[in-house]
């Protein structure tokens, strides 16, 4: 043995150590996230979107609006809806077209000719990190 660790007593470091402060681990979290970004970027989340999830609407064309935030690959990105199982052939899934957008955290696509009943947009999204993120929207088509 060496002469420093002869001098040194034998204890467990760790069976003193304590949290007394159990509200320093969000204000922790909180500083790696402004120190690191990118940590904070890491999926695309869906900030707003037109139609809202869960709405009624009672037109039957529909310009669709996604914005995320941070920059959307558009064109590894996809849009599909799910139209009702009572129309013909619903329960299908449409894949619409993404229009072109000036703003890099936005997509957007039109869907027509939509019959009263419940919808699912599907969205599947590619942020420019790389990451992929998923998810849905329900919207109701009704009768004027």
């Amino acid at each position: 043995m060496g002469r420093l660790e002869r001098s040194l007593p034998h204890q467990d470091l760790g069976a003193n150590l304590k949290c007394d402060c159990p509200d320093m681990i969000p204000r922790i979290v909180l500083v790696l996230l402004l120190l690191c970004p990118s940590l904070a970027r890491a999926h695309a989340i869906l900030l707003a979107s037109d139609p809202p999830d869960g709405s009624s609407l009672t037109n039957d064309y529909l310009l669709i609006a996604l914005r995320y935030s941070t920059r959307i690959d558009q064109g590894r990105s996809r849009l599909t809806l799910s139209r009702p199982t009572s129309q013909l052939g619903g329960g299908a899934e449409e894949r619409l077209a993404l229009l072109p957008s000036n703003r890099p955290d936005l997509i957007q696509a039109r869907a027509e000719s939509l019959l009263p009943g419940s919808y699912v947009l599907h969205w599947f999204v590619l942020a420019g990190d790389g990451h992929i993120t998923r998810g849905d929207l329900r919207f109701t088509v009704v009768d004027e």
